[in-house]
């Protein structure tokens, strides 16, 4: 799976579907295998139902990708997209922030999202810090603060849950 973050949304009015749009340059940051780095050529498409904050549904044409290095194929979704969920990335980052006022989904499955969340946030902060490592070339300071990464990236407002699923796509553990 490879996240992408710059595109924009186009409708298909005879298919019905949202297609992707990537607004990156291609030859600067083209998606790159998370696996081994490899570069991707277009395999196929497939359609992916999404269900949004307020219960509507909307379905994607989303492209899969074969590397041409390991022959694994990866599905690029967008950054809107909660990864292995029927359920946008808004709807699900609410409910893990409590905010779930109007959440369309059950409460066993807010439950569910909740559960796994918990039995990650190890992991999750282990991969920040190493991000933090790389990004700023020195150890992420342990003991002077009283916020884990991953409480001050949630405390920062919507779009938090985004980057934490690029980090786990990325660091093998999503």
């Amino acid at each position: 799976m490879v996240i992408v973050t710059q595109y924009e949304e186009r409708f298909n009015e005879r298919l019905e579907v949202f297609f992707i749009v990537i607004k990156e340059p291609v030859d600067k940051n083209a998606p790159i295998c998370p696996a081994c780095s490899g570069r991707f050529s277009v395999r196929d498409n497939r359609r992916r139902h999404v269900i949004q904050q307020d219960g509507s549904r909307k379905t994607y044409l989303l492209r899969r990708l074969r590397c041409k290095e390991c022959r694994r194929i990866h599905t690029e979704l967008p950054s809107c997209i909660q990864p292995w969920k029927h359920y946008s990335v808004a709807t699900v980052e609410r409910v893990l922030d409590g905010r779930r006022e109007d959440c369309p989904a059950e409460n066993s499955t807010q439950r569910r999202w909740r559960d796994s969340f918990k039995r990650l946030e190890i992991q999750i902060e282990g991969a920040l810090k190493s991000a933090w490592e790389r990004t700023f070339r020195k150890v992420y300071p342990l003991l002077s603060q009283k916020l884990t990464l991953l409480d001050q990236l949630m405390s920062g407002g919507s779009g938090w849950l985004v980057l934490v699923n690029q980090l786990l796509i990325h660091s093998g553990i999503g």
